[in-house]
């Protein structure tokens, strides 16, 4: 039986609530209405709070519990919420403790113990002990919101336990903040209130880790008084705990004492982090507070990597080499900024990077970032491109490259596109081995996922953007290899020498690109001619030219591909027949002597298999040969090609596929039919391969699979003998 899960979600105390909503406030300006679904959202949500604002008077209806609401309350709603005070208001509250999950489920305009025992319930909840029933507008704030004080899916207890604390010691800055056990924005956020509170600038306290807060902090730290801070140290615990919840067994207690435990916690996150300035290991100086607050942490550390969009000259490589860089993030391809400047890496450029001392990071990024871009086409698309400039420039099998998801991507949007677009990255990445390696750039919860989803191998973090809210409340990724955090106003340098550049940290986990390899051109050349199975071949992690593969054997077919940057030829001992192609047409005498001995019909069909493959060579020559002994039939077909290399080099590069058909495996029509055509041609067993060989090649290598298309291929060749001895026999 199928189950409606929309009907499953439905809750009648919400539906109920809704309904009441549009029936009381529908007519009101500026209303609207809210959606009658039995699910609570932010728009039932919005509906209560435009509902409460209209019985405050307030003529300008909005979607914010904002300042005049808040005093409004505090002046017309919280004296007079005492029992049996009537009044829409407490119907309004009964609602929104429905939405919260909260109550026993009252609903009516009466106020009564039960709410009394409501807000008790949502203020212990929020991390109060002992609470009193009032419902000022502090807590109303709270309570009309979608912010949730249990623990919910996915939560984690001592995070909630965090949560409340915070509330319990900083609600007078930071208002009441979910308690639900997961780490987010506003939890990060009060953690800098906190200590900001706590290093004596309550005065000041707005949640950011400004100049005042490094300042007063940096001395604490220095004149190592940190420990003697408990509220401080308590902060800092909360931060570790979070910082290392996806590092290992996390044990970092809760106790406001730089203990041992502690020490040794901040000792691994400095490693972790590869805090290679910390002087003294184990202590929170303020370059591990920073980190532990901020996903940037402190931008003026040490770096030993950067990145930039710019082409670089050999004058900026030696203002790297001078400032120690050991790393240089460059883009594959593309171009930067409205004058479409190109930022792509170039083969001198990298050889000039790599002479120097400097490991290369591909980045890939061809775009201008929207959400909407990452789809699964857009993946296979762009690993195609990134793989293909990778190859022009030399890079071994298996280097890491690293697509950027350069936007703020919501988690749902890394559901609903970012993880589809590395699915397609990784699919093609994978097809025939591993040719490269597969990275993700952007913020922590799009590395996190991106790296769980088992798309990539390593991470490099854009922990710069500290507002996202893919970075604010996620700890640093595992595999994290890269880390960029500080854009430096004018870049480094000067005079011709200056470069733009981020600041990057270095994990170690990803050595870079330290060598390449001189370009084979006619690996280009094969590519280029478009052939589905050539690529497949050049992309295939055991690919070599020269070296004969299989590409397809089962029953009595089978048929293997050899691509070499050399001219081939078939068996000398076999019947041949060789053709010349000049732009792409194959010599006018192949399509008369095809006619004069197959017959019109079936010389239109190879005549048309023919012009498929030949368009793609342009210059060179097509072989075909054959053989027939111990009940099997063997061809050859080898297409010889003459191109012009970049630098004015004319090379020749082959293509050739050796068929096999093993008569003994085959029985009844068939094998008559391949025996009542042999004998017929067995004075001139070329004229059969033609037959055998030119639909069968031409259906692989335009075609689409291999299995799919050696089966097209079977019933093209099946058909045309058919055709075959009807006419000539």
């Amino acid at each position: 039986m199928k189950t409606n899960n929309t009907l499953i979600n439905i809750d009648p105390w919400v539906l109920e609530v809704q309904q009441w909503l549009n029936e009381t406030y529908g007519n009101v300006p500026g209303f609207g209405s809210v959606p009658e679904d039995g699910m609570t959202g932010w728009d039932t949500i919005y509906g209560l709070i435009r509902a409460v604002q209209h019985e405050l008077e307030i003529k300008d209806l909005v979607n914010n519990f904002g300042e005049t609401t808040s005093a409004l309350w505090d002046q017309q709603v919280t004296p007079k919420l005492i029992n049996q005070y009537d009044s829409p208001i407490v119907k309004l509250i009964d609602g929104a403790f429905r939405c919260k999950g909260m109550g026993n489920g009252k609903f009516s305009t009466i106020y009564t113990l039960d709410n009394d025992e409501a807000t008790k319930e949502l203020k212990k909840n929020a991390g109060f002990e002992n609470p009193t029933s009032t419902l000022d507008s502090t807590w109303a704030k709270a309570l009309f919101d979608m912010s949730a004080f249990v623990l919910v899916s996915g939560g984690n207890e001592r995070t909630r336990q965090m949560q409340q604390t915070l509330n319990n010691k900083y609600s007078q800055w930071t208002g009441i903040l979910p308690c639900d056990g997961i780490y987010q924005r506003a939890t990060n956020t009060a953690l800098i209130y906190g200590m900001q509170v706590e290093l004596g600038l309550s005065a000041v306290a707005n949640g950011n880790f400004g100049p005042a807060t490094q300042e007063a902090y940096g001395a604490l730290a220095a004149n190592h008084q940190i420990g003697n801070n408990n509220g401080l140290v308590l902060l800092l615990q909360y931060a570790l705990y979070q910082n290392l919840i996806n590092v290992g067994p996390n044990t970092v207690p809760f106790t406001g004492e730089l203990d041992t435990e502690t020490t040794s916690a901040l000792l691994l996150f400095q490693f972790f982090l590869n805090l290679t300035e910390v002087t003294e290991s184990g202590y929170p100086d303020l370059t591990t507070a920073m980190s532990l607050m901020l996903s940037s942490g402190d931008p003026n550390r040490k770096f030993y990597a950067v990145d930039t969009s710019e082409q670089l000259t050999t004058t900026q490589i030696t203002t790297l080499k001078n400032a120690g860089i050991k790393y240089i993030g460059r883009y594959l391809t593309g171009t930067v900024g409205n004058d479409f400047i190109p930022k792509y890496l170039t083969v001198n450029e990298a050889n000039n990077l790599i002479d120097a001392g400097m490991a290369i990071i591909p980045i890939y990024q061809d775009n201008n970032p929207m959400i909407s871009y990452y789809t699964y086409e857009q993946g296979v698309s762009d690993a195609n491109a990134a793989f293909a400039a990778a190859d022009s420039l030399g890079f071994n099998k298996g280097t890491v490259i690293y697509f950027a998801v350069d936007v703020d991507a919501l988690d749902s949007d890394i559901t609903t596109n970012i993880l589809p677009y590395f699915n397609g990255v990784h699919n093609v990445a994978t097809k025939n081995g591993v040719r490269f390696n597969v990275g993700v750039y952007g913020t922590r919860n799009v590395c996190l996922r991106v790296s769980s989803a088992g798309y990539t191998v390593a991470s490099y973090v854009s922990n710069m953007s500290t507002g996202w809210s893919g970075n604010l409340g996620f700890s640093q990724p595992t595999d994290w290899a890269f880390d960029q955090f500080n854009e430096p106003e004018g870049g480094i340098g000067t005079g011709a020498g200056l470069v733009m550049i981020d600041k990057v940290n270095v994990s170690g986990i990803d050595k870079g690109v330290t060598s390449v390899n001189e370009v084979n051109p006619a690996i280009g050349i094969l590519r280029n001619l478009g052939f589905k199975l050539i690529d497949e071949a050049l992309d295939n992690a055991q690919f070599e030219l020269g070296v004969e593969m299989v590409i397809y054997a089962a029953g009595p077919l089978t048929i293997t591909q050899t691509l070499a940057s050399s001219a081939q030829s078939t068996n000398p001992n076999d019947q041949t027949i060789n053709f010349s192609i000049i732009n792409g047409k194959i010599d006018p005498s192949f399509s008369s002597e095809i006619s004069n001995i197959f017959g019109n019909d079936i010389s239109e069909k190879l005549e048309i298999s023919m012009e498929g493959i030949t368009a793609s060579i342009e210059t060179g020559d097509v072989e075909f040969s054959g053989n027939y002994e111990d009940g099997k039939i063997s061809g050859t077909v080898v297409f010889n090609m003459q191109r012009t290399t970049v630098k004015g080099e004319e090379i020749t590069v082959s293509v050739k596929y050796e068929i096999e058909i093993d008569l003994n495996k085959i029985g009844g029509f068939f094998k008559k039919l391949f025996e009542t055509v042999l004998d017929v041609v067995k004075e001139n067993l070329v004229l059969f391969i033609l037959l055998i060989a030119i639909p069968a090649v031409a259906v692989l290598i335009i075609g689409g699979g291999v299995e799919l298309a050696a089966v097209g291929a079977t019933a093209l060749i099946i058909g045309i003998l058919t055709e075959f001895t009807k006419n000539m026999i």
